[in-house]
């Protein structure tokens, strides 16, 4: 056998920078830490285990513990790295280590626990701002939470995983993490990527490692705080300083408005501003609030991006949810579009449909968002709950979704466009859907009414002709503003509605619509066509009694046909009201005929899907075939869909 003594294996060595210029090896070295609140020894971990240096406790007495005496006289210890001030472990605890260790004393501390963490990240990570030009882009940083003491300690659990993640992130790697910055909704977003961590050097003739890139530190923020204590605060932005002429380039800051930030991310596409770092933060909102990570977003990027980014927006009436068993807030009310809604229905050619990225024929349940529904979002995901696998995901900003219409024509840049991503195969699940941000934060989850077993539909398409008409010709889309209405009322004959189960045959139907063209909107220098939008009321009468609904959605025409695709709400009726019980009225949803206006300054309908004084909502289609240049002669194929969304 061997020796009984315990020893250190390969005679591990720590690079220790007291400065930007000098580093040196310590080798046989231990930590010794206050094992009370246990601090600052957790905001170690990412050296200490990337370095496999052994960390001993002390007691908070004004004696060294005798376990630790012991350990300290049988390890051969040539340097013991003591971490915090005197208030953590007292001098004389020190003195006692070196006496019994035989070894020299490097106490490391701050003012506060951040401040040591800061310390830490400089003279074990060489995060030394005067050795840094713009060599510190891209690279990484870890932020944890720490407050309060003792049991009133808050976040330890955050601090002690980050360390042994961020100590396997500081070694070398050959591929690194790389992520899409905001702003998501321009053309050509920028992406960055994390350098990979290697020795740099400087120009001297010791060939002294500088102080940049060799580690991924964590420095500590105070838990539930909204802003970063002034001592991080005052590293990172020093740390990544955006050099003049690269300020000068994007107008003085990203934050300003949506020129400046396509300026910042074009000039890193180009590569005319060095990358950001990559902060990576442990821990929810209580921990690290959004206002602290937005903080560190910023600072990241030399203040060229804004501290408080454009908070990603998913617009829906959810559907009602008392038993919370999904954890669906209500929003109190709609900003923009109609909100999302699910369907059985394709949506093509007015929506962009999409399975995961992949183009799909619309069979199936989809969820659809109506223009302006979505928006900062780089991705939007489907699912059964937020801890189950998801259904469907799709990188927003690599389709062309920000930009261009499924029928191909430019819209104002940065509004979502209506497109439909699948829903969970299985069609007796619930239907979430969110929209996720660039920095991994999400919009609230939508609970949507899909039920397939609980909705109204036919089970064939309403054919009708000879309409009553007014306004515009309908044959070609006009050079100017107006509208173009049709009445289609018809006897039918071979054709079933479905309502929650129950079958009864369909006599006859009413459909009133209204298509209404608008004039180009000119926004970021160009002038941008704006797409036609329907509204719709209808009547479905049957052996039992009426159903009745509203709808609105856009409009294309192709080929001699306008294409209507949009939401339908089922609104009432004899039969509804006989099946259902009264129609539901919610406070604060929006019915027919109120307006709202969306970033493009368009006013649109305010048709709450799926709870605005209605049963439920679904999709709408219809396809009208002009016959000439007589509205007289057109011919209508349409279909409405609503899920149930009361009980």
């Amino acid at each position: 056998g061997g020796a009984p003594a315990m020893t250190f294996w390969a005679n591990s060595v720590v690079e220790w920078r007291p400065d930007a210029s000098r580093c040196r090896l310590l080798g046989r070295t231990v930590v010794l830490a206050d094992g009370i609140d246990g601090v600052d020894a957790m905001a170690a971990g990412w050296w200490t285990s990337f370095w496999q240096v052994p960390v001993l406790l002390h007691d908070g007495s004004r004696n060294l513990p005798l376990a630790t005496a012991a350990e300290l006289s049988l390890l051969g210890v040539d340097n013991i790295i003591v971490l915090g001030g005197e208030r953590r472990i007292p001098q004389r605890v020190v003195e006692q280590a070196e006496r019994f260790a035989k070894a020299t004393a490097i106490r490391i501390s701050g003012e506060d626990r951040y401040a040591t963490s800061v310390e830490m990240a400089q003279q074990f990570g060489g995060w030394w701002p005067a050795a840094v030009s713009e060599d510190s882009g891209a690279e990484l940083v870890c932020i944890a939470a720490s407050a309060g003491n003792g049991r009133h300690g808050r976040s330890r659990p955050d601090a002690l995983v980050a360390g042994a993640w961020c100590g396997a992130a500081s070694a070398a790697r050959p591929e690194t993490p790389t992520r899409m910055l905001a702003p998501v909704t321009i053309s050509e977003p920028a992406r960055a990527g994390v350098s990979a961590l290697r020795s740099k050097t400087l120009a001297s003739s010791r060939a002294v490692p500088a102080g940049v890139g060799q580690a991924a530190p964590l420095l500590l923020a105070e838990a539930g705080a909204d802003q970063l204590p002034p001592v991080v605060q005052e590293l990172l932005s020093e740390m990544f300083a955006a050099p003049a002429s690269c300020t000068a380039l994007v107008g003085g800051g990203a934050g300003g408005d949506r020129g400046d930030a396509a300026a910042y991310a074009a000039a890193l596409v180009r590569g005319s501003c060095p990358q950001p770092g990559f902060g990576v933060v442990f821990g929810g909102e209580a921990a690290v609030s959004t206002a602290s990570i937005g903080e560190v977003s910023s600072l990241l990027s030399g203040g060229l991006t804004p501290s408080a980014p454009p908070a990603v927006v998913l617009v829906g009436a959810e559907t009602p949810d008392p038993s919370a068993r999904f954890g669906v807030s209500t929003v109190p009310g709609v900003q923009i579009g109609v909100g999302a809604f699910a369907t059985e229905m394709s949506m093509a050619p007015v929506f962009h449909e999409a399975s995961g990225g992949a183009s799909t024929s619309g069979r199936g349940r989809q969820v659809c968002l109506p223009r302006g529904t979505y928006a900062h979002a780089r991705w939007l995901v489907t699912e059964t709950s937020a801890a189950s696998t998801s259904a469907a995901i799709v990188e927003v900003p690599e389709t062309s979704w920000y930009a261009q219409d499924a029928s191909g024509s430019m819209r104002v840049p940065g509004i979502g466009t209506p497109a439909c991503i699948d829903a969970p195969a299985d069609l007796s699940v619930p239907v979430l859907v969110r929209a996720v941000g660039p920095n991994g934060r999400t919009s609230h989850s939508l609970l949507l009414a899909a039920d397939a077993s609980r909705r109204f539909v036919l089970d064939g398409t309403v054919l009708a002709r000879l309409p009553e008409v007014s306004g515009l010709a309908s044959n070609v889309v006009p050079s100017r503003a107006g509208t173009t209405k049709w009445l289609f009322e018809t006897e039918v004959a071979g054709i079933d509605a479905i309502l929650d189960g129950t079958r009864s045959a369909v006599e006859s139907t009413r459909l009133s619509l209204e298509l209404r063209h608008r004039a180009a909107i000119m926004d970021d220098g160009g002038l941008f066509p704006r797409p036609a939008t329907f509204k719709a009321s209808w009547t479905i009468r049957t052996a039992v009694g009426t159903v009745t609904g509203a709808a609105e959605g856009e409009a294309v025409l192709e080929a001699g046909q306008w294409h209507l695709r949009g939401a339908t709400l089922l609104a009432g009726g004899s039969w509804s009201s006989a099946a259902l019980g009264p129609p539901p009225q919610a406070p604060g949803y929006a019915a027919s005929g109120e307006q709202s206006a969306t970033e493009s300054g368009e006013s649109v309908q305010a048709l709450r899907a799926g709870t605005a004084g209605g049963y439920g909502a679904g999709g709408f289609s219809a396809t009208i075939t002009v016959n000439g240049s007589s509205n007289h002669d057109d011919a209508i194929a349409w279909q409405p869909e609503a899920f149930i969304n009361i009980r």
